[in-house]
Parts: C-alpha cells; structure tokens; sequence
C-alpha cells in the first residue's frame, strides 16, 4: 500500500488488462496483478518496467518469470471466498489446487 497526496493508493501492474490499476477503495480486479512499488503511478510504472521490462501480458514474459508469478500467486492468495478457478501454468483448478 502506498500513499498518493494523502490518500491511499496501491497500484498492481495487471497481466490480463494489459495496464496498472489503482486499488485506492480496495482490490475490485479479479484478473491476475501483481503488487508495484511507488507513490505514483509514474513511479509504478517504472517498477514495473525495471521487475517485468516491456511485458504488457502474461504470456509476454519469459517462461521462467510466469512460473514464478504463477507459484506466487497461488501461494500467497487467499481463498476464503474463493468463487472461480484459478490459472497456472498448467491449466485451471480448483482452491484445493483439483484440476477443473
């Protein structure tokens, strides 16, 4: 989270959406994000170029880094309302990590 004039701000760099959005009133994208650093989306946007370069979609990054966003993503999501499938390398499954 960070903050921007005040008031919170947190940008994501979205892999489906192709563009940074701003969960200032929460996380409302239920595509895949990843967290950037910075007060502003400018500073964002510089993050996410020096971590992923030119990628704008998933499938624009090199293997290794999509495994490694895919296996982060799984680890660290919570899935207390968990409601739709969810991507991996391999395919989708369900939040007890079944195969769909």
């Amino acid at each position: 989270m960070t903050t921007n004039g005040g008031a919170s701000a947190s940008y994501v760099w979205c892999f489906d959406h192709g563009r940074t959005h701003n969960f200032s009133h929460g996380a409302w994208c239920t595509a895949w994000w990843t967290p950037l650093t910075g007060n502003t989306e400018a500073e964002a946007l510089t993050d996410k170029t020096n971590r992923f370069g030119d990628a704008v979609f998933y499938n624009d990054l090199p293997t290794d880094q999509q495994i490694a966003l895919a296996n982060a993503w799984q680890d660290g999501a919570d899935h207390s309302d968990c409601i739709q499938p969810h991507r991996t390398v391999d395919g989708y499954t369900d939040c007890d990590g079944q195969p769909l």
